[in-house]
């Protein structure tokens, strides 16, 4: 059984995706830099073994990459 603290507990509550590995595990994907989302949705791995995660990485980097289109 994996022991999760009240923080994270509140945060899986919020109907988020967080991260679940590495540098940012336990933040919202949302608060992840871009730069670090780009890097990880150019490894092989990432969208095999976390799709939601891949999915909604995409989605972010789409919209940064749009709002850097506009200035």
């Amino acid at each position: 059984m994996v022991k999760i603290g009240k923080t994270n507990i509140n945060k899986l509550k919020s109907g988020k995706l967080i991260m679940s590995f590495g540098k940012y595990n336990g933040e919202y994907i949302e608060d992840v830099p871009t730069d670090y989302l780009i890097f990880l949705s150019e490894t092989g791995w990432f969208e095999e073994k976390y799709p939601r995660l891949f999915r909604k990485a995409q989605e972010l980097i789409e919209e940064y990459e749009n709002a850097q289109d506009r200035y």
